[in-house]
């Protein structure tokens, strides 16, 4: 599988876009836990014979997430970069509102 991967300015690009559209704290906490995050994908695809798009994605997430590399939002850019992610796999995620 050829994988293409999110790099650490295009995540900051899509945080500060995020948080201009939906509010909240622009700014960066610490540049050493996004760029430990973003490389997660890339290492899950290198690392894991069994990797899927939605496994590789899950890692990028999760990383986001946990790390709260940004002051605000992380949940956020972690959710939009899985779906950036997959998209540049292919696939389209789709959910109602409510989901």
């Amino acid at each position: 599988m050829t994988w293409v991967f999110l790099d650490v300015a295009g995540v900051q690009a899509a945080q500060a876009d995020l948080i201009e559209n939906y509010s909240g704290s622009h700014g960066l906490r610490d540049a050493g836990l996004l760029e430990s995050a973003v490389l997660r994908a890339e290492n899950k695809a290198a690392y894991d014979p069994d990797a899927t798009a939605a496994s590789v994605a899950a890692s990028l997430g999760y990383g986001l997430i946990k790390n709260h590399a940004f002051l605000d939002g992380n949940k956020r850019i972690g959710l939009a970069a899985m779906v950036d992610f997959l998209g540049l796999k292919g696939f389209r995620v789709t959910a109602p509102e409510p989901e």
